[in-house]
């Protein structure tokens, strides 16, 4: 029995010391940017897609529209729209391609 005991007895200690070892590596704080996109209203603008290079999608609301921006890590820019005043992202893929849609002209229709 006193075999036993001490085998365990060994054994939590090599897990105890084998924990101390590779946990710090494990446990190691991740670090993130926080990064103003340039909203130029004081509605919240969430970030529709962000892709791996940094580059984001997202809307505003501005002067009574949703306007679409893309932030290249630098600067936001309006993208545009087909004529109509709303636009919305959906995603935006690793070239830095935005999908979405957008009304067009006098807000007759919405495309994607």
């Amino acid at each position: 029995m006193r075999a036993r005991s001490s085998f365990f007895a060994l054994l939590r200690g090599l897990l105890v010391l084998f924990a101390c070892a590779v946990g710090p590596q494990f446990a190691q704080a991740q670090n993130y940017q926080v990064t103003n996109l340039g909203s130029t209203s004081n509605a919240w603008a969430p970030p529709d897609g962000i892709n791996g290079l940094g580059q984001v999608a997202f809307y505003d609301y501005i002067g009574g529209a949703y306007r679409t921006f893309f932030f290249d890590g630098a600067t936001s820019q309006d993208i545009g729209s087909f004529g109509g005043s709303h636009t919305s992202p959906s995603a935006i893929n690793a070239s830095g391609q935005v999908v979405g849609s957008a009304s067009t002209a006098g807000n007759a229709a919405s495309l994607a």
